[in-house]
């Protein structure tokens, strides 16, 4: 857990977010058909599962 505050990972979660965030805009601008936005929308939730990883594991016991 000490890896979360290192400069490395800060410059990743920074790099997820900006790609998140032009994903978003390609999503938003042009009407896509479904497949191209589940893609986007896949992308964007991979990353955010990226940037997630500093965080505490959910337990188990929540999704009982």
């Amino acid at each position: 857990r000490e890896d979360v505050d290192s400069p490395v990972w800060r410059k990743i979660k920074e790099h997820c977010q900006s790609r998140i965030n032009v994903l978003r805009e390609l999503n938003d601008s042009a009407s896509k058909d479904s497949t191209k936005t589940a893609l986007l929308r896949g992308q964007i939730r991979e990353l955010k599962n990226l940037m997630a990883l500093d965080k505490p594991a959910p337990s188990k016991e929540a999704d009982d």
